[in-house]
């Protein structure tokens, strides 16, 4: 039987003795005991395996065996025999508390002893009573192996741990179906703690991206849902963890607070059902139990067990949080993008670094519904919530609609020419007497720039020596005086009347 030792080289085995290949020639090699200072033994074999000569007589028993288990393989196909070891051995690499490199084979734990250019030693992590050990590449494919274990199996525990983040955008990690949040962030090291808060022990330690350690795990069943998008895990971040059980674990009860959207229930196969008490209230049923709302807030719902004290089960529900099933894009006459939902069109209002906001096309109306109508003279009218609209312009793809009250309400939209879609919706309220003087005076400027606009030239010079003319005959007269035609004590009177006068003006505008 041709083997290799735990260096690599090649070996053979007869009667329980162990050769070595002494001599190597073109057409045979000679084999000597490795006991070659004591021992005469030795055999020939030619290079295509017939054996020429022998010499089996030995000066000392056969020897113990040492603890090295061998795999078999012919001595002379190199190649084939490196492709047993790495189909046959399962090697799964981890980092340790210290976030060191180790590996883990058949239930025991190896470290790197040595690493060269090309290829890698693991020695057993117990190397000072244990000789096993086995050489690797650079990719990771096993070269030499020696399995020669002198003690038991050790006791560890690997850890899958995914960094997610949570309703608020905030980092956890979700190792072993349970969360942990980070308590405090120091200079090389970070704590994450259990979400559930200080009654329960289980802490993690990660340092700028190695696992240190873990320390008192977690040991209930799996209860938490994590939700459907996460991010991956950050550069540096190891996804495994070994970490050793002779640690002191502490009893603790488990309880979750992170908010579950009905949407993540659906994903994992539990079907949320709505239901009405008999009392009128709403209940929910998920996986046979049924759950009351027991605690509203702004932006989320506490739902618990109808059982009462004696069921700790609940859940948190986002009221913000929706499950679309297929959204269309679009693109309007205009160039812009919308969103087709549900026969229901989306625009999009607010972007941010990470998410869109879409808001329905016809938000302003308040999702009134539309009633069209024609009046006597046969001219078409728009109701909405008891009020009459009458078009007032209209264009080549939409028409501007106004309130039939006149001028005294500014309430208007603009829809398409079809009217099943508002596309755009803008609602003025009524005026005050006050904006509604300031509004005229303005449109009386406006009025009278445009008038003056459309005039001729030799129109306008007559205008401009009309209005000379009134203003000297007013100031002749004494109706106009500016400051500097009045006195001193004039001057004060006027501008006592004018802060009187403003004062006035602003009372009416606040009201």
């Amino acid at each position: 039987m041709f083997v290799r030792n735990h260096s690599g080289k090649q070996l053979a085995i007869v009667n329980g003795h162990k050769y070595y290949c002494g001599n190597k020639g073109a057409k045979n090699n000679i084999w000597r005991c490795t006991r070659w200072g004591n021992c005469k033994s030795r055999f020939i074999m030619t290079v295509t395996g017939e054996m020429v000569d022998a010499y089996f007589e030995h000066t000392h028993d056969s020897p113990n065996s040492d603890g090295c288990q061998y795999s078999q393989a012919p001595f002379t196909f190199d190649l084939l025999f490196i492709n047993f070891l790495d189909d046959a051995i399962s090697v799964l690499y981890y980092k340790n508390k210290k976030g060191k490199d180790i590996a883990v084979v058949d239930g025991y734990t190896f470290y790197s002893d040595n690493r060269k250019k090309t290829v890698i030693t693991w020695q057993c992590t117990r190397s000072g009573m244990c000789h096993s050990r086995f050489t690797t590449t650079k990719c990771g494919k096993v070269i030499r192996f020696c399995y020669a274990h002198s003690h038991d199996k050790p006791r560890f525990t690997i850890h899958d741990v995914q960094f997610v983040k949570n309703r608020r955008g905030q980092a956890i990690i979700v190792a072993a179906g349970h969360t942990f949040y980070r308590q405090r962030e120091q200079l090389n090291s970070n704590y994450w703690w259990c979400t559930f808060g200080t009654s329960c022990k289980a802490r993690i330690i990660t340092n700028k991206g190695a696992r240190k350690g873990v320390n008192s795990p977690c040991l209930m069943d799996t209860l938490i849902i994590v939700r459907q998008l996460t991010i991956s895990a950050p550069e540096g971040e190891v996804i495994g963890v070994v970490q050793k059980e002779d640690r002191v674990k502490l009893p603790f009860q488990f309880r979750q607070k992170t908010p579950l959207p009905c949407s993540i229930l659906m994903i994992m196969k539990q079907p949320m059902t709505w239901v009405q008490h008999r009392n009128g209230k709403q209940a929910v049923i998920v996986n046979g139990f049924t759950y009351y709302c027991n605690k509203q807030g702004h932006k989320t719902d506490i739902w618990r067990c109808t059982n009462g004290s004696n069921c700790r089960a609940r859940f948190t529900m986002s009221k913000t949080d929706w499950k679309i099933v297929r959204v269309t894009w679009m693109t309007t006459e205009a160039g812009k993008k919308i969103a087709l939902y549900q026969d229901y069109t989306f625009y999009n209002y607010a972007n941010s670094g990470i998410t869109e906001h879409w808001r329905c096309t016809s938000h302003t109306l308040r999702n009134q519904p539309f009633t069209w109508t024609k009046r006597h003279n046969g001219k078409d009218i728009a109701l909405i919530n008891g009020y009459s609209f009458y078009m007032h312009e209209r264009s080549s793809r939409t028409a501007v609609w106004r309130c039939s009250k006149g001028s005294t309400c500014k309430a208007r939209f603009t829809a398409m020419h079809d009217g099943t879609m508002p596309r755009l919706t803008r609602c003025r309220k009524n005026l005050t007497e006050e904006q509604k003087k300031m509004r005229r005076r303005e449109q009386k400027k406006l009025s009278s720039r445009r008038a003056r606009a459309k005039m001729d030239e030799t129109a306008l010079e007559e205008r401009r020596k009309k209005d000379r003319e009134k203003y000297k005959r007013a100031k002749d007269q004494g109706a106009l005086k500016t400051i500097k035609d009045c006195t001193p004590q004039e001057q004060i009177k006027m501008r006592k009347l004018w802060r009187e006068k403003a004062k006035q003006r602003r009372k009416k505008v606040k009201e």
